[in-house]
């Protein structure tokens, strides 16, 4: 299902500031993991680039804030894993 949502075209998109290239999705489901090679993120390279991030380490966390449709089953296991909240 995140396969689904989640594609080049959509991370594209919302990377579109920052991206100026294609975008290619690779599926590496061994460790149940999507990635993503964003071509000329880093106008000219890392070693070139003037941008403060010369990896582009930046870009996955950007990717994390693309909001997915979750099924409610799927929701409900995942309130089993967040952590007793204090009160």
């Amino acid at each position: 299902m995140l396969c689904e949502q989640l594609t080049a075209p959509v991370v594209a998109e919302h990377l579109r500031a920052l991206v100026m290239g294609e975008v290619i999705r690779y599926e590496v489901p061994n460790v149940l993991a999507l990635n993503f090679v964003c071509q000329q993120a880093l106008d000219g390279g890392g070693a070139r680039t003037l941008r403060g991030d010369m990896l582009g380490k930046t870009l996955g966390p950007n990717v994390l804030r693309i909001q997915v449709s979750v099924p409610d089953d799927v929701a409900d296991d995942l309130t089993l894993l967040r952590p007793p909240m204090d009160t």
